[in-house]
């Protein structure tokens, strides 16, 4: 499973219900497959979001992934975080304050996670929200 990491500065998204579908843009050189795992981060809020891919990478279907030069990929909301994890908890971290878009001041569109980052970001939403752990764990099965 990938885990990517997707930064939003518009708060569109935060309107959608679990089970709506989106679209994100992603670097062709990610190899997105379907269930891999998109955590939305929204400026200002946090992480506040967890999508599914449901679809692989495909040709940039949406002007908002052209004019980036990236492809396209359908989600679905899996899990929408009760209470964020904040930027604040994010550098304060001892293994977050030094994944990708942490590191580069949330910067990208969209960060690929790597596999020993996974765990540390997954233990902040569930020690955020306590009551989503069940539903948090089985994104990784």
């Amino acid at each position: 499973m990938n885990v990517f990491f997707g930064i939003s500065s518009s708060k569109n998204l935060m309107n959608l219900k679990e089970g709506d579908k989106s679209f994100w843009c992603i670097y062709s050189g990610y190899r997105a497959q379907i269930e891999d795992v998109l955590l939305m981060y929204f400026t200002g809020v946090g992480i506040r979001q967890v999508y599914q891919l449901i679809t692989v990478a495909k040709v940039a279907e949406r002007v908002e992934c052209q004019t980036r030069g990236m492809k396209t990929v359908d989600t679905q909301l899996a899990v929408n975080l009760t209470r964020a994890v904040t930027v604040a908890q994010l550098k304060a971290h001892p293994v977050a304050k030094g994944i990708g878009p942490v590191r580069r001041n949330f910067q990208e569109t969209v960060f690929r996670i790597r596999p020993e980052e996974w765990p540390t970001l997954l233990q902040l939403m569930v020690d955020n929200n306590p009551q989503l752990e069940t539903l948090l764990c089985s994104l990784e099965t």
